[in-house]
């Protein structure tokens, strides 16, 4: 099979699943003006996902090629009963919008193909994260059942959030391709899911502001604008991008006695741009090894030691362009659904469709199962967008209640309930997932001296806030019917961030005072012998360390000052809203619910409210790891801000992709003529990143291997011996590996587990650690293997692999370097039926293999 007929399988497959899944969507997004057909795929690739598990985790279904069409046929019959006797309203719907789905089928298979070159450019599975992730992909394919084992500590089942993975391994078994095409695919469809949901949802939002009061006939939003969602979402580079081609041409810089100088770039504070530019000047970044992988690391914080900390800074293109298949990329996609479904809640919160426990519900009772399955999704796929957007939709409801009667206190209580509610009902749903899952995270900690500085601030997030405090600007400038209250919002804002900034250091007194928390804590912020004062007072205003003087929260106060704005001004226009539909509009929705004539049809509010709420929680998102981060074994808040800043961009994103469209639309001709020669600038600063960085990643798109989508394809290059020995092994029964214990971002350790599929007696050691929290689980494997390899004792020897279960004893270049390898005692003991270069594999016969391990199943290398 050739990769084209391999990209056009996948294709064929999610717009099966995608159409099978539609009247689902059309029944829950009923208050969308497009019914969520662009978000149908992605749905109906959750929910057949989330069958398959659950049915499968709880024994109703194997883990194969029959269990995944069983959970596909119920899908089907689940949304055909959603829409059960509405099938003549439902074609009628589909021919009156041929083309709005002809636009969105575009903007998917123009993005989704888009993303598969690049990869067939670029193709190795190779470095950072990904073999950890082709690992899990194989090792979820040779399990029989869930959970599936875990493919680098044998005899445990994978103790992380796996969901994604499991949705991906789905499509390489149905389209039977390997495990390394299907890696690049799947990254491929993930952006291409993002970049037609954000689309639809813009063009619902831009489809409610063209209502007309009255009931009305409908105007259609114009099919062009809703693609700046995903350009800002998906394309939009942070400001390194131009920046890095100004520095390496050298701009800012001048030469005094043959040394360069520059103070723009040592006041800007990004890392390496203060860095002299490398000769001969060029417009093409090459300032580095990888200079695209700078985007990703614009922050930089520091301890009281001086000693630098590494932030993560990812945005979506750069993540993309590395594309790892990782937690944070596997939930793109449901992200934007879970925006839709926020949505659609907020159009729908003065209905009461239920009532459970006393609570008044937006959902009718499926539709409040189907909205737990979907935003209990988000822990299984990404921990950390569960609260978050569990959060965005109780927001939504309490926002949309807004215009029964103004604010009032009653109103958080509404939020609280059906984010309890969905949120427990969440859990319950995924709970197998959390009987067998543990975690690094230990609470949290008062950032106190790590802190974002403003020029930091911008150059992150400048290309997505320029257009919304624009288009905020003009929304507050031409407001009608509700004023904004800048004295509440301000007041809020500051409040605010007060009370955190009390509460930091508070927390961070009590922590330096607890026996089991204050030397972790104090070590964690290189303290030393420094006292909780002086801690306090290097936070407010600076410190030096190694000769160099650090800028503290007052003198440096940038981004939060930025923030106060930002949250004061979003706060003032939410505020003004009085208890009526915004701006005096009174549309009625000729497209709602069926069986609701126009005149009995609820009001539908501009839905300004909504994008407001969307640049509100990404400002707090932005805001939190200011004061405070997340414990886990980085000490810092690397992860915090990694974490939140990416969903920040989601939301800011779209946010900037409506206020850019609006603009263009209600502008007049001299100003529209200023914000067209703006947006012209600000989409080149934007996307200079993405051009620069594209060409650099894929070496010119002239790909060493040639054009591929297997990402494999380079060990038969590199590792022609693994690649044998891994497919020998495909074929073997399933078994123990023992081999050398790897060492994190080794792509040589631990390969032939991560290419088989099978377990290992101990992968990466530090990759185990983070997913368990703790050690204890590893036993005494580190020392056992060594000993297995380097004695010379059978005994010894045999007491490892039966203590083990090991079915396979691997010897290759890593273990021979790694260990004092005695071979003499398998050579006279076992026998090699595999042997090819410096590899060789015994085999213990008769040995038990781990129970939870089956016959190939689509994993390895095919």
């Amino acid at each position: 099979m050739t990769d084209v007929l391999r990209f056009l399988s996948w294709y064929l497959i999610i717009t099966l699943v995608g159409w099978a899944a539609f009247p689902l969507a059309y029944r829950t997004f009923g208050r969308l003006p497009d019914r969520g057909y662009a978000l149908a795929r992605a749905l109906g690739w959750l929910v057949w996902g989330y069958l398959f598990w659950a049915l499968g985790s709880l024994g109703f279904l194997q883990n194969d090629l029959g269990g995944e069409l069983l959970a596909l046929l119920l899908v089907a019959v689940f949304s055909a009963a959603a829409v059960w006797g509405k099938w003549r309203e439902l074609w009628q719907w589909i021919r009156d919008r041929r083309k709005y789905i002809f636009s969105a089928e575009a903007v998917f298979l123009a993005a989704f193909a888009l993303l598969a070159v690049i990869r067939a450019a670029n193709p190795t599975i190779d470095g950072t994260e990904k073999p950890m992730e082709l690992a899990f992909l194989n090792a979820i394919l040779k399990s029989p059942t869930f959970p599936p084992h875990d493919p680098w500590l044998s005899g445990y089942a994978i103790s992380y959030y796996y969901f994604g993975y499991v949705l991906v391994t789905m499509l390489i078994r149905l389209s039977a391709v390997g495990s390394g095409v299907g890696f690049n695919l799947g990254i491929a469809l993930l952006f291409g899911l993002t970049a037609v949901g954000a689309y639809g949802v813009l063009y619902d939002l831009l489809a409610l502001r063209r209502r007309p009061a009255g009931g009305a006939a409908r105007r259609d939003a114009p099919l062009g604008l809703p693609l700046f969602a995903p350009v800002f979402i998906l394309l939009m580079g942070n400001l390194e991008g131009i920046l890095a081609m100004l520095h390496d041409k050298g701009f800012f810089w001048t030469q005094v006695n043959g040394k360069w100088q520059s103070s723009f770039w040592s006041w800007l504070g990004v890392l390496e741009l203060k860095d002299p530019p490398v000769l001969p000047l060029s417009w093409m970044p090459h300032y580095s090894f990888i200079p695209w992988w700078r985007a990703s690391r614009v922050l930089a914080d520091y301890k009281l030691n001086g000693a630098f900390v590494e932030v993560i800074d990812e945005f979506p293109f750069f993540s993309y362009l590395l594309s790892d298949l990782h937690p944070h990329v596997l939930a793109m996609p449901f992200a934007v659904l879970m925006i839709g479904l926020g949505l659609n809640v907020w159009l729908s919160a003065r209905e009461t469709a239920s009532r459970w426990f006393g609570a008044e519900l937006p959902f009718d009772r499926a539709g409040f199962l189907l909205a737990s399955v979907l935003l209990g999704s988000l822990a299984f796929l990404n921990t950390w967008d569960f609260p978050i957007y569990v959060a965005l939709v109780a927001g939504a409801y309490s926002l949309g209640r807004v215009s029964e009667g103004g604010w009032r206190w009653s109103l958080l209580g509404d939020f609280l309930r059906l984010a309890l509610m969905v949120g427990i009902a969440g859990v319950i749903l995924y709970l197998p997932f959390y009987v067998g899952f543990s975690s690094q995270a230990g609470g949290i900690l008062p950032s106190m001296i790590f802190f974002t500085r403003g020029t930091q601030f911008w150059v992150m997030f400048a290309t997505l806030l320029i257009p919304i405090l624009v288009y905020l600007g003009y929304r507050l400038a031409h407001a009608e019917g509700n004023r904004a209250d800048y004295g509440r919002g301000f007041g809020v804002a500051l409040g605010l961030v007060a009370v955190l900034w009390v509460a930091m250091i508070l927390f961070g007194v009590l922590a330096s005072l607890l026996p089991s928390l204050g030397s972790l804590f104090m070590d964690n912020l290189g303290a030393g012998n420094a006292s909780i004062g002086q801690v306090i007072t290097a936070s407010l205003v600076g410190f030096s360390a190694q000769g160099v003087t650090f800028p503290g929260r007052l003198t440096a106060p940038g981004a939060w000052v930025s923030l106060v704005v930002i949250l004061g001004l979003v706060l003032a226009a939410l505020l003004g809203i009085r208890g009526q539909p915004e701006d005096g509009l009174d549309a009625r929705d000729p497209a709602g619910p069926a069986g609701l004539d126009a005149s009995s049809r609820p009001a539908v509010p501009r839905p300004d409210a909504f994008w407001l709420l969307l640049v509100l929680v990404g400002a707090l998102l932005v805001l939190a790891p200011e004061f405070f981060y997340l414990r886990d074994q980085f000490g810092s808040r690397m992860n915090t801000i990694f974490k939140f800043y990416f969903t920040a961009w989601m939301l800011w994103g779209l946010a900037a992709g409506y206020g850019t469209a609006v603009l263009l639309e209600d502008l007049g001709r001299f100003s529209g003529l200023v914000w067209r020669a703006g947006l012209v600038c600000l989409l080149a600063v934007g996307l200079s990143y993405a051009v620069w960085g594209l060409w650099t990643k894929t070496g010119g798109f002239q790909p060493g291997e040639g054009w591929t989508l297997d990402g494999n394809k380079y060990l038969s290059t590199y590792a022609p011996d693994d690649v044998a020995a891994v497919r020998w092994l495909d074929q073997q029964p399933p078994g123990v590996i023992a081999e050398a214990v790897g060492d994190s971002y080794h792509s040589e350790t631990s390969r032939l587990a991560t290419l088989s599929g099978y377990s290992t007696v101990l992968g990466w050691l530090n990759h185990e650690y983070q997913w368990r929290g703790t050690t204890e689980d590893f036993g005494s494997r580190q020392p056992d293997l060594q000993t297995l390899y380097s004695t010379n004792d059978w005994n010894t020897a045999l007491d490892i692999i039966q203590r083990y279960q090991i079915r396979y004893i691997y010897i290759g270049p890593v273990e021979r370097a790694k260990y004092q390898v005695n071979e003499t005692k398998f050579q006279r003991n076992l026998p090699a039926p595999f042997q090819s270069g410096q590899d060789t594999i015994y085999t213990v016969p008769q040995a038990a293999p781990l129970v939870g391990q089956a016959p190939w199943n689509g994993g390895g290398l095919k």
